[in-house]
């Protein structure tokens, strides 16, 4: 173009659309899905936070996928259906063995882990009323065990099988999510309901200011039993004055919320997920109370994945895997 004016005017144009672009066109990146849980649940917050943290970085075009938890999670990522997910440590060594919902698959070689987010521990959120005080009391009671596909179902089995019970002794095993168990609860239709969760949690603190009363139950045994895919957990019982529970803290046992993705997935995408998330890592630790304590070394451990490439290359870089 010769015209001196004209060139100028091009290129001031091509700044100024450049500059309105979607933080994810700029970055040259994306739309790309992040499958989390449901819409009130901690998985969909921690999601949503990474989402918006992306975009105010001009990092990724990152979109949160709601979903039922950690099994859908982990088929969607393997089928291509989402690029990233978050799924329980226990659910993702369950795949990787191709044991559980992945029996007849086989093992699901392509699964790789990002990162591992923060604890989440296993309770029982049982009614004054229920008389549900320990495991064994279970029996014949109407409990409620998470839905088919999250990772909280079996770790309700789990929990279950520590004292020699299964879901066929519960006289009603509710096939619901944390939200609605809390309100069948406080209408009296349920003595109790498992929960696995990062503390403090929204739902435990709703469950507390109730006009039922509760008591948190631990399950210690289930780290006995299965050492290989749960680690020991404690809950400060102060987050939740009003509790029925004596003491300062509950044993109990817990997993790790990992960020997951595919082998397919490209390198370079998972490299400026895990390069955002350490360059902003106060603003991460900030965006959920599970999160406070999130340090870059906690993300390679209890992993129960291969690390993807890309999430590889930036801890190799960060002198935390050789």
């Amino acid at each position: 173009m010769k015209n001196p004016l004209k060139m100028g005017a091009l290129i001031a144009g091509l700044l100024a659309l450049w500059i309105h672009l979607p933080p994810s066109l700029a970055a040259g990146a994306g739309p790309y899905t992040l499958a989390t849980g449901g819409e009130q649940g901690c998985y969909h917050a921690v999601g949503s936070s990474i989402a918006r943290l992306a975009k105010e970085k001009r990092a990724l075009d990152l979109q949160v996928k709601p979903s039922h938890g950690s099994v859908e999670n982990i088929q969607a990522v393997l089928a291509g259906k989402a690029d990233f997910g978050l799924a329980q440590s226990d659910r993702v060594l369950q795949a990787r063995q191709g044991k559980a919902e992945w029996q007849d698959k086989g093992p699901q070689g392509n699964l790789r882990a990002v990162a591992g987010l923060y604890n989440e521990s296993l309770v029982l959120i049982a009614s004054a009323g229920s008389g549900v005080k320990e495991c064994r009391d279970l029996r014949g009671k109407k409990i409620a065990v998470g839905k088919p596909g999250s990772g909280m179902r079996q770790n309700a089995v789990d929990a279950l099988e520590s004292c020699n019970l299964t879901l066929k002794d519960l006289a009603l095993a509710a096939p619901i999510n944390a939200e609605e168990a809390l309100r069948e609860l406080q209408a009296g239709k349920l003595d109790a309901f498992f929960y696995t969760a990062g503390h403090p949690n929204r739902i435990v603190k709703q469950a507390v200011k109730g006009k039922v009363k509760v008591r948190l139950i631990g399950f210690p045994d289930v780290c006995r039993d299965r050492s290989f895919c749960y680690v020991k957990s404690w809950i400060s019982l102060d987050l939740y004055p009003g509790l029925l529970n004596k003491g300062y803290e509950l044993q109990t046992c817990g997993v790790k919320a990992v960020l997951v993705a595919s082998a397919k997935t490209p390198d370079k995408v998972v490299y400026k997920l895990m390069e955002l998330l350490g360059q902003n890592l106060d603003q991460v630790k900030a965006m959920h109370p599970s999160l406070r304590r999130l340090e870059l070394h906690d993300m390679v451990d209890d992993l129960h994945a291969p690390l993807h490439p890309g999430a590889e290359r930036y801890f190799q870089e960060k002198g935390l895997v050789k």
